[in-house]
């Protein structure tokens, strides 16, 4: 089951009204682009082209695990804005 993989983007969700998860931490595990590309408070809409609002958590953290090294495509709404972020996998219990 990959919801259940250590290695995956490094996000913190919560569901907001809409259903669609909104970001709440973004670990350290993620580059420091990608730390500075996604704000707490984001909402992410899709992984990978694949729609993830209304989804189930652990749908949601098979979307964003993958081998270490993976990239996966983020698409986030900030308010009126849409941005796609390219965000690669790390091993989570590494540190």
């Amino acid at each position: 089951d990959a919801s259940a993989s250590s290695a995956r983007v490094g996000l913190s969700l919560r569901f907001g009204a809409d259903g669609c998860p909104e970001v709440r931490q973004i670990t350290d595990t993620n580059t420091k682009g990608v730390r500075d590309a996604l704000h707490v408070g984001d909402v992410l809409v899709a992984v990978d082209g694949q729609d993830v609002c209304k989804s189930w958590h652990h749908e949601i953290a098979a979307t964003l695990a993958g081998p270490a090294g993976a990239t996966k495509k983020l698409r986030v709404r900030r308010g009126g804005n849409t941005l796609e972020v390219d965000a690669v996998t790390a091993e989570l219990l590494a540190h």
